[in-house]
């Protein structure tokens, strides 16, 4: 019988592909396809592979994806349609949500607010 064996990168940071859409700009992405069937002590071994991302990095994901979304240039917003204002919308409320999850103290808090403040999409 053939293995077919994957060739596997885990330089850190890292995480599962299940937190794909809140870390996309910042992480490299491992697919949940390989990963979820290894044994848990093999996985361990790579600390913290399962976990959510820390509010840092949702942030400056939200944050580089506002940039990209900001670089559109005039000609190219009449292009812009609902379909696409509806799919930003959604990665937006994913980040939100996300960001409502994850416990943070006041200092924590501020410093999100003041980062996000100067994304021009809001």
């Amino acid at each position: 019988a053939s293995v077919e064996r994957v060739a596997v990168s885990l330089d850190v940071p890292c995480t599962l592909f299940k937190h794909a859409s809140v870390t996309w700009t910042q992480l490299a992405l491992l697919h949940p396809d390989t990963f979820d069937k290894w044994p848990k002590p093999l996985l361990q071994r790579f600390t913290a592979i399962k976990d959510p991302p820390s509010l840092d990095v949702i942030v400056a994901n939200l944050i580089e994806a506002a940039r990209w979304w900001g670089e559109i240039r005039d000609g190219e917003l009449a292009e812009v349609t609902s379909e696409h204002r509806q799919h930003r919308q959604e990665i937006v409320v994913c980040h939100l949500a996300a960001l409502n999850s994850v416990r943070r103290t006041n200092a924590l808090q501020s410093m999100v607010q003041h980062s996000l403040c100067r994304v021009k999409f809001l």
